[in-house]
């Protein structure tokens, strides 16, 4: 029969592994993310460049 002090180690290294892999599991979620990974600049119109002719 394991001592209380050897349950609550290993109670803590079972938490410990569970909020490993959960903090894990939680930083993968953007991997799969779409969509432009940039600011995109606003669009200019064609008449503004082409002020001279």
């Amino acid at each position: 029969m394991p001592t209380s002090l050897a349950r609550l180690t290993q109670r803590i290294v079972t938490l410990a592994l569970g909020f490993a892999l959960l903090m894990g599991g939680v930083s993968l979620v953007g991997c799969g993310q779409k969509g432009p990974l940039y600011i995109p600049e606003p669009a200019s119109s064609e008449e503004s460049e082409d002020s001279d002719s």
